[in-house]
This record gives C-alpha cells, structure tokens and sequence, in this order.
C-alpha cells in the first residue's frame, strides 16, 4: 500500500466514518518515502497555539474538508504536509519542534553511518492521528481497542512502505499499546541475541520520550549505546547467513 493509499484510509476512518467530529481540526497526513532506514514512532501532533493558527487560517477543519471537492481534498491533504514538514526540519521563516530537535540529536549522536541523519535517514510516524496536546485525553480515547485496532493496522502499513532496518518506538504508552497486541508484538519476537522485539524481523527499540522528564541522561546514553549494539549485531546476523 502506497502512502497516498494510507493517507485515503486516514480520510475514511476518521472522516467518513466520523471518528472526528465537524469542528475538529483534520488529522495527521503522511509524507512520501525517500528510502529511510529508520521508522520513528511517537503518540500524537501536539497542537501548540502557532499550530492552531495555521489550521485556522488554511480552513483545515473536518466540516470545510468535507464538502470539498477530490481535488480540493487532495490540495488540503498536501498543504498540511508541507507545513509538517517545516514542523520537523524547519526553514528559513520557522523553526522546528523542539520535540523534533531532540530526535536529530539523539540519531546524530548514534553516529552509525546511514541511521544518523534526522532528515535524510529517518521517517518520524505519529501512531494516533489525532491533534490534542492533552496526551491525557489521548491515553483515554486509546482505550478504545478498535480504534487501536485500525491504528495498528495504520503502523503495519507504513512498516510496509518505509521498509525500515530498524523501528524505534519513543514514547512508552505507545510501546504498551504495541505489546500487548499480539499481531504487532509478542513474547516469541523477542530476539535473545538482539535483546528486543521483532517485528516481521525488523528490530524494534522500545524507549521513552526523548524530550522532558521521561528521559534522563543515563537513560539516552544507554539508549544510544543499546542502539548501537542492535545495529552492529544485526549487522553480522545478516553477514552470517550470505
């Protein structure tokens, strides 16, 4: 499935289906892929006041989207991308999220050639599509497990597309929702030897937040090193079986 496929489904489960209501703002769209390595996951768009704006001033709302034409959809579809994408790299008339500046530094410092570049190496992904700051209110809604259900299937198809080498899952609620589903994550995909889980023999690294408190020092500097070791032993795993 191609990410504009991916993106349909988006429209038609929150959309169609009216998983968002009138007066919400349109969900997270995805960008095309460029033969990243790396997937990362995250909870959801936090939605700080700048962002807010945007949305307004570009009428992305559900109830505009709705009476709009394909074209029209499509046009909305890719505005908002384009200005994620600023979110996540920045320009010349906005910077990026601090939360996408601690994700480019953490793969920076991994220095591992081919995985340490933010922009070139990595496809970020946001498991719930949703706009709210308010992660308790997410945590709630995401107790839901049919929408978990649709979710996951979301993360399956954009494992599908990216083909990463390697998951990395940074935020624990996320990581939960993940192992306690069977078809995404169970105890027999936990390789011994990589000391994770597996998925469709994929390593997937389970971490916390990178930003905030969730993460101390030590923690990243583990994280990093564990990553590392992953990637090396993977590495040889493969050179093996040749």
């Amino acid at each position: 499935m191609t990410i504009t496929e991916t993106n349909q489904r988006i429209v038609d489960f929150y959309i169609k289906q009216e998983h968002l209501k009138e007066e919400d703002y349109l969900p997270m769209f995805y960008d095309s892929v460029n033969g990243q390595k790396v997937l990362s996951i995250g909870l959801n768009p936090s939605m700080p006041r700048d962002i807010e704006d945007f949305l307004d001033k570009n009428n992305l709302t559900v109830k505009i989207f709705k009476n709009l034409s394909k074209l029209e959809q499509k046009k909305k579809i890719d505005t908002i991308i384009a200005y994620q994408r600023t979110l996540k790299y920045g320009s010349e008339e906005k910077k990026k999220m601090q939360y996408f500046n601690e994700l480019e530094k953490f793969f920076k410092d991994l220095e591992y050639n081919g995985f340490n570049d933010f922009k070139q190496n990595v496809y970020h992904y946001d498991f719930y599509q949703k706009r709210n700051t308010a992660s308790r209110e997410v945590k709630v809604e995401l107790r839901n497990q049919e929408l978990v259900s649709e979710l996951i299937d979301h993360a399956k198809m954009i494992v599908d597309e990216v083909k990463p080498k390697i998951i990395f899952v940074f935020n624990a609620f996320v990581a939960d929702l993940l192992k306690n589903n069977e078809s995404f994550l169970n105890e027999d995909q936990i390789d011994d030897k990589l000391g994770c889980h597996l998925f469709n023999n994929i390593p997937v690294v389970l971490a916390n937040q990178l930003s905030g408190a969730a993460t101390s020092i030590v923690y990243r500097d583990i994280l990093i090193w564990n990553s590392k070791r992953i990637l090396n032993t993977k590495k040889i795993i493969n050179y093996n079986k040749k």
